[in-house]
């Protein structure tokens, strides 16, 4: 269990610290475009930020992330407030370290969905976005 939790928590810190992909999709499209132009084929124009469904789906997606990393902070104060006031209740502590536990794998699995949603916006974002 404790080498799933590491592996998890360095995959996390790689994801969340790796640098945005360069992507050269804006001079990229223009080329194939133009290339297209030039065989008669029909072109898409790349969709504006204005109204993009990745967009919403992107501020709904982070808004939801942002609203749970809220809920396990406010656990794990509420974990830290049960272990302090538990006087030496042996049930308390245990029910405590509990919710901890339960709370910093929470918070893992969020700062990976956050990593992810992040990694994937900057691949897939550059492809649509003027």
């Amino acid at each position: 269990m404790h080498i799933f939790l590491s592996i998890i928590a360095i995959f996390g810190a790689v994801i969340m610290f790796f640098p945005s992909p360069v992507l050269a999709g804006d001079a990229m499209l223009d080329k194939l475009n133009r290339i297209a132009a030039g065989l008669g084929l029909r072109t898409v124009e790349p969709a504006n930020a204005q109204g993009f469904l990745g967009d919403y789906i992107g501020i709904v997606l982070a808004s939801l992330l942002a609203f749970l990393g809220v809920i396990f902070m406010l656990l794990t104060i509420y974990a830290g407030f049960l272990w302090m006031t538990a006087k030496g209740n042996d049930e308390q502590v245990r029910k405590a370290q509990k919710i901890l536990q339960t709370t910093i794998i929470g918070l893992v699995i969020i700062a990976l969905a956050y990593g992810i949603m992040r990694l994937l916006e900057s691949i897939l974002g550059g492809l649509f976005k003027e």
